[in-house]
């Protein structure tokens, strides 16, 4: 089946086609899942915290859009880790918790607040951090060492990127789409993407906000992405990858 033909099956089968009654309620008689929130974690693994609630720029939200474009002319100059905990905080972070974890909403919008993305910092320049693969704890709001090591040669090999290797940390994106299927069925598969937007977008914002350069990548090779992370590519599996640095 041809390309084209796989793009349209896709677009075909996830339309909607009626709207259910109580579509619009409050989600009162919803199955206990679907206003659940998720946290994934690795306990076992070294954590280093995160600034709780990084300081504001002073830049405004009309600024920060005006300014903003896609950078990958990196100098391979370090960033901080107070920058990193902003771009991970603005980017997806707790910003509201009322009573217990399940109220909680985070920096982006999210179908049905589900939120199905988790974070992977890859870190190549990141003053006094190891270099490495880390997973952020967003409930803990720490980073979690999942691999050391230099891994900028095998996201180019994955992307097909160069400039890559100059960047400070690979902000690597992936969707556990079990968490917006579960309420949404198989028109939640769209609504997992709409959400990677929200949140890159917000990326790309903080980034400018702090003078720093942000580009993303679409194509990437997925099994190979999601081999590196340790994913298994079906229920969680890599959608988005933003590359951040000074320029």
């Amino acid at each position: 089946m041809s390309e084209g033909l796989w793009s349209d099956m896709f677009h075909q089968s996830t339309k909607l086609l009626h709207l259910e009654e109580g579509a619009q309620s409050d989600g009162c008689d919803a199955p206990i899942a679907w206003p659940m929130a998720h946290f994934k974690s690795y306990p076992r693994f070294d954590q280093i915290a995160l600034d709780r609630v990084p300081s504001s720029s002073g830049l405004s939200v009309e600024d920060a859009i005006t300014n903003r474009r896609s950078r990958r002319d990196f100098t391979g100059e370090p960033i901080s880790l107070g920058e990193l905990s902003k771009i991970l905080f603005y980017s997806t972070g707790i910003t509201y918790r009322n009573r217990t974890w399940d109220d909680s909403r985070r920096a982006y919008p999210s179908a049905g607040a589900g939120y199905p993305l988790e974070s992977y910092p890859v870190v190549l320049r990141v003053r006094n951090v190891d270099r490495g693969i880390y997973h952020h704890d967003v409930k803990r709001n720490t980073l979690e060492l999942m691999r050391g090591g230099d891994f900028s040669s095998r996201i180019v090999q994955c992307t097909g990127q160069e400039w890559v290797r100059a960047a400070s940390v690979v902000l690597v994106v992936s969707a556990v789409f079990g968490r917006t299927i579960a309420k949404y069925g198989d028109r939640g598969y769209r609504y997992v993407f709409l959400d990677a937007g929200h949140m890159v977008q917000n990326t790309y914002l903080v980034a400018v906000s702090m003078n720093l350069g942000c580009c993303t990548i679409g194509g990437f090779l997925d099994h190979e992405m999601d081999t590196m992370l340790e994913l298994d590519g079906r229920d969680e599996s890599v959608v988005y990858i933003a590359a951040i640095g000074r320029c």
